[in-house]
């Protein structure tokens, strides 16, 4: 055991310290057809996030201009493409990553916001963290399992928000009216994100077909994507930076436990006898 946790100190201390030492680079990014806004990148955290979109909107805004100016945010804040940790930021999920992919993909919303760009998920989580800081319920939508956007509660009706896919805005897309598919399909042909080939009227229609034969869902609500995960690559990020501490740690433990195990007891010193001191003074 003991050698143990001195090879794994040595090979978490060695990792943690190659993370720090070489230089940590994200991919340049890829100027295409969507909104992407390379300026945003400062913008690397939820408050951060909040205190943007908060000097956006003023302090007597809407619930609708807010979630409007959140999914704005969302759009040009990232570009598509999935992100996952680099060796220099986790690099335990960063290995993790090799056997199964989406084990290096960021679901915390801080994590998500220090990367360059997101997949629909991930900028879903964004938006939902973000609605939640401004007291707005909120709820996921599923396109089966080939896309994720995000539901608003404005006033009464649940509306449609997508700052992945970057939906025309031109009226809401209300996801509990009678009319719900052909609004969708609406939204979906007229996007602005062109990032994805292909003609975005055969999404459209797609999406629309999907909300007719009921594989449109919305679901969770108030419950942000991806919380369980998020505890799990709290426990990788700390592997990273203090896993070394830890088994170095136990490894002292150890050692110093076997050494009072090994060392003898102490035993009470034996009182001196003497025969005069057993017998009275005096006594026969």
């Amino acid at each position: 055991m003991s050698f143990l946790l001195l090879s794994l100190t040595f090979l978490f201390g060695s990792a943690t310290l190659i993370a720090l030492v070489i230089p940590c680079r994200d991919r340049p990014a890829e100027l295409g057809r969507e909104r992407y806004d390379p300026r945003l990148r400062s913008v690397d955290s939820v408050n951060a996030a909040e205190n943007y979109v908060r000097g956006r909107v003023g302090p007597r805004a809407t619930q609708a201009e807010v979630a409007a100016a959140i999914e704005d945010f969302a759009a040009r804040r990232f570009q598509h493409d999935f992100s996952g940790f680099s060796f220099c930021r986790n690099w335990v999920a960063h290995l993790a990553g090799a056997m199964r992919y989406d084990l290096k993909v960021p679901i915390d919303p801080d994590d998500i916001l220090k990367q360059p760009s997101a997949m629909c998920s991930q900028n879903a989580m964004v938006v939902q963290a973000l609605l939640e800081r401004f007291a707005i319920d909120f709820a996921t939508v599923k396109f089966v399992d080939e896309h994720m956007a995000v539901a608003a509660r404005i006033g009464n009706d649940w509306v449609l928000y997508d700052g992945d896919l970057e939906i025309a805005r031109n009226s809401p897309v209300i996801l509990d009216s009678p009319d719900v598919a052909s609004a969708i399909e609406l939204a979906y042909r007229q996007r602005t994100s062109l990032w994805q080939p292909g003609d975005p009227a055969d999404m459209a229609r797609h999406f629309a077909r999907l909300v007719q034969t009921g594989q449109v869902t919305m679901e969770s609500v108030n419950v942000r994507l991806g919380w369980r995960g998020e505890m799990l690559q709290r426990v990788e990020w700390y592997f990273s930076w203090f896993g070394w501490l830890l088994f170095l740690v136990s490894f002292l433990a150890l050692k110093v436990l076997r050494a009072k195990r090994r060392s003898p007891q102490a035993r009470p010193a034996p009182v001196p006898f003497s025969f005069s001191s057993a017998v009275p003074a005096g006594g026969s």
